[in-house]
């Protein structure tokens, strides 16, 4: 066995040794007849009532006799003897039969038709006031006029259909009363053919000739769009404008190029040649003279006269062996030696003239210069004329597009005036031969000759049977899924991820009678066999959900089994199993860390309350410390219980992280699924294990036959 650690349910703590049965359950029938069994009351309600009113309905139905008349639609026009006098009208062969076919039943189901039949018949014969109108006009009142009120209850009576693979309307009306049906139904068709001659005999004629003149009208209105398009764009004929912008804009730009290549080639040749001029030098060798006279001239005197002056000065300033006194010295000495040997001294003189090519590519530079301000001159007046040609081309171009729509347009519109004055003048003609035109349609069978009675109150009685089971169905399924708690541990195993542990009867023992006796020793032996890193399980903590009764005497029950029945050194911690413990105590009180332990009369079992300093239960203390005193408290005993009150949760979460498992108490009827998965959240928030839960309070609702059988 397992314990969990995280909210996954499934998923074991790393530290148990032995393998653990999945918790997840599939939905079997069992669990749908224990759902309905426990929600059977509100199933038989929700299933009573449609099948009650389906029995109201079917006595208060009454028979229904349908009366159905045939119509035939001849769509042929040899049939219609509709003869086309100009060969130039619209042809009846144009509309396919089933369309035209279903055009009539249309017309027959209008509200025209059929304010028309209820005014003939009479409102009071065909809708009398009844019992169930008058309720159903009271509880749900209709703030519709009476006409639309009227039309809506009998197009609910009225059917008009299209036989099937064939050109015949069937129309059919019910009614209580069999010659109100009958006469409803002839009513109907007379004012039917009526109304198809009223719709069939409006002339045409004048509407073509009012289409004749609204297409004038727009003939002349596009003419004169075209002429003043074509004066705001400057057109004399727009293929020929066209060509000439295209013209003059090709020449600007064979101009562009061509000064743009010479501009290219002015800048090639000034690059040159201001390369050229940077490698020139500005003067060239003219002649040079030697001579070798050996007398000291007055340049070399004055030069040793100037160094001796420095000297002196600098003797003034700075110390004999100074470096700028030593370098005059050098100086001196250099010229003295000059003087004293004259056969090594030769005069020499040179002439530079200035260069005559520097001259000449300056002259050029600057009349390449020239050129190239005129070329960019050249070049932005042609670009000015190409931008004015491109504009005169795209306002070209836009005024074709303009043109090409207003021409198509004027094209469509004399067709189209072609045409309706072509119809109109058939139209003429055909109203002259629509006079002796006879109908297309015909009176194959009238109402009173088909009338067939129906009695509906099996159909209801089946429809509130039905509607009773559906509605039973979904009223078991809905309240299942509103349900809040618990009724079986299936569903906490399904909703809660965790294994049951031990499912403990409805007994008025509680858990020390006979019945329960077996499963108490059960969930010993599955705790037992609980490891943690190789130990058995040594501290372990009840948490009940809306069940605190439960879980005090189920504390009991398991303490006394474990010092009495497994002989293990057992301490009981909490305020609620301390009264429960407390008849048995033998007020030997011991202290340990703020933990009062009491002696009882049973070997082996202790009771412990705790002081509000006692870091087990102070939340100022850390969870490290309540660990060390859970710690502390195992090496003296077997087994330490811990259970505390459900309202104490944050004392639960400091317990779960100090324990080496906790336990859940879920009480059916009572816990419910959302307290009991905040409270297993918490314990996993908190860092705990969760063995898994105990089940109290369990019921059987199927009878005894059906769990058998199941």
């Amino acid at each position: 066995m397992v314990i969990a650690t995280s909210r996954d349910g499934n998923k074991a703590d790393q530290t148990a040794a032995a393998p653990t049965a999945g918790v997840t359950r599939t939905f079997t029938i069992r669990d749908l007849l224990v759902s309905a069994f426990y929600h059977r009351r509100v199933i038989i309600i929700a299933a009573l009532i449609p099948f009650v009113m389906g029995i109201l309905l079917a006595l208060a139905t009454q028979v229904q006799y349908t009366s159905s008349g045939l119509l035939m639609v001849l769509v042929n026009r040899d049939y219609s003897t509709a003869q086309n006098v100009t060969d130039s009208g619209p042809a009846v062969l144009s509309i396919e039969g089933l369309k035209s076919v279903e055009a009539e039943v249309l017309i027959l189901e209008s509200a025209e038709v059929i304010r028309a039949t209820i005014a003939e018949v009479g409102e009071e014969r065909l809708f009398p006031p009844s019992l169930l109108g008058t309720i159903a006009d009271t509880l749900w009142r209709d703030t519709r006029p009476n006409n639309d009120q009227e039309l809506e209850r009998f197009r609910k009576q009225l059917r008009a259909s299209v036989q099937q693979g064939s050109n015949v309307v069937l129309v059919s009306f019910t009614n209580p009363d069999r010659n109100i049906a009958a006469e409803t139904t002839d009513a109907l068709i007379r004012n039917y053919l009526a109304r198809r001659k009223v719709l069939f005999d409006n002339p045409t004629s004048k509407i073509l000739v009012s289409q004749v003149e609204q297409l004038e009208a727009r003939l002349r209105e596009t003419d004169a769009t075209i002429r003043a398009e074509m004066a705001s764009a400057n057109i004399i004929e727009i293929a020929q404008d066209l060509t000439l912008a295209a013209n003059q804009a090709d020449s600007i730009l064979q101009r562009w190029r061509q000064v743009h290549e010479r501009r290219r080639a002015v800048d090639g040749q000034l690059l040159q040649a201001r390369e050229q001029q940077k490698r020139l030098s500005e003067t060239v060798f003219d002649f040079r003279q030697r001579s070798n006279e050996a007398s000291l001239d007055g340049d070399v005197g004055d030069l040793l006269v100037r160094l001796r002056t420095e000297r002196q000065t600098l003797i003034s300033q700075y110390a004999p062996n100074h470096p700028r006194i030593k370098e005059i010295d050098a100086k001196i000495k250099v010229v003295l030696d000059a003087v004293k040997n004259p056969q090594d001294r030769t005069a020499t003189t040179e002439r530079d003239v200035r260069n005559p090519s520097v001259a000449f590519l300056s002259n050029m530079i600057l009349s390449l210069q020239v050129e190239e301000d005129a070329l960019d001159q050249q070049i932005k007046e042609l670009e000015e004329q190409k931008k004015r040609a491109d504009e005169r081309i795209g306002v070209l171009r836009d005024a074709e597009g303009r043109l090409r729509v207003l021409q198509r347009e004027r094209a469509v519109l004399t067709e189209a005036h072609r045409e309706y004055v072509k119809r109109a003048e058939a139209a003429r003609i055909e109203e002259a031969a629509s006079s002796v035109r006879a109908s297309n349609v015909r009176i194959i069978q009238s109402g009173r000759d088909d009338i067939v009675p129906r009695n509906l109150a099996l159909a209801f009685l089946s429809a509130g049977l039905l509607a009773g089971i559906l509605s039973g169905a979904a009223a078991g399924v809905i309240a299942s899924e509103l349900r809040p708690g618990f009724i079986r541990q299936e569903d906490a195993e399904r909703t809660l991820g965790l294994p049951a542990l031990a499912a403990f009867s409805n007994d008025p023992d509680d858990f020390d009678g006979l019945a329960n006796h077996q499963t108490m020793l059960s969930l010993v032996a599955r705790l037992m066999d609980i490891r943690i890193i190789g130990r058995p399980i040594s501290s372990l903590q009840l948490v009940d959900v809306s069940a605190p009764e439960d879980k005090a005497s189920l504390t009991k029950a398991l303490a006394m089994e474990l010092s009495a029945g497994r002989k293990l050194r057992t301490l009981v911690i909490g305020l609620s199993i301390t009264n429960a413990l407390e008849r048995i105590s033998t007020h030997e009180v011991l202290e340990r860390n703020g933990i009062l332990v009491t002696k009882t009369s049973t070997p082996g079992l202790d009771i412990a309350s705790v002081n509000e300093d006692s870091p087990l239960i102070d939340l100022r203390s850390s969870s490290e410390q309540a660990r060390e005193t859970i710690l502390q408290l195992r090496d003296n005993y077997d087994v330490v219980l811990i259970s505390y009150p459900a309202s104490s949760i944050h004392l639960a979460r400091r317990f779960a992280a100090a324990v080496d498992a906790s336990v859940l108490v879920i009480r059916a009827e009572h816990s419910r699924s959302p307290v009991a998965t905040w409270t297993r959240d918490n314990i996993f928030d908190a860092g705990g294990g969760i063995a898994g839960f105990v089940f109290t309070g369990r019921k059987f609702y199927l009878p005894e036959w059906i769990y058998r059988w199941l």
